[in-house]
C-alpha cells in the first residue's frame, strides 16, 4: 500500500488537479487526496472535507473544513468535490456523476449493478 504522502512528491500528481481546475472541470479528492489540493493551491477559500486528521492542514491552507460525508463546493470556476474516506465512495461517486452530468439527464443514463452509471469517467490531463 502506498503512503498517502507519496503522491505529494510527484510533480505530475501535483499538476493534475490544477490542470482540471484551469480547464473549468470538476476536481474530486477523497480521504488524504485533499493534500494534493493544498499543494496545487486549490484549497484556499473553498469548503471541503477530508480524512479528519487533515483538518488543521486544510484550514491552515485557507479552506473551511466541514465534517460531512461529501462536500461539493461550486463557489469557484470549477466544482470541488471532497469526501471523508473510502467508506463514503457511493456518495462520493454520485456527487462526481452529478457534477459531470449536463442537461439533467442522470435518470436516463444506463446503469450497472447497484444502480450506478455504467459509463466510465473521463481521465487524463485536459488539453
Amino acid at each position: 500500500m502506498t503512503k498517502p504522502t507519496a503522491a505529494l512528491r510527484k510533480a505530475d500528481a501535483r499538476r493534475l488537479p490544477s490542470a482540471f481546475a484551469e480547464a473549468g472541470k470538476p476536481v474530486a479528492a477523497i480521504c488524504h487526496g485533499p493534500w494534493l489540493l493544498v499543494e496545487s493551491g486549490l484549497a484556499g477559500d473553498r469548503e471541503l472535507t477530508s480524512y479528519p486528521s487533515l483538518r488543521s492542514d486544510l484550514e491552515n491552507a485557507g479552506a473551511t473544513w466541514l465534517d460531512r460525508e461529501v462536500v461539493v463546493d461550486t463557489s469557484g470556476r470549477h466544482s470541488l468535490i471532497t469526501s471523508h474516506r473510502p467508506g463514503d465512495l457511493d456518495a462520493f461517486a454520485a456527487a462526481i456523476v452529478d457534477a459531470l452530468d449536463t442537461g439533467g439527464n442522470r435518470e436516463r443514463r444506463p446503469t450497472g449493478p447497484g444502480g450506478h452509471s455504467a459509463g466510465a469517467l473521463p481521465c487524463g490531463v485536459p488539453s
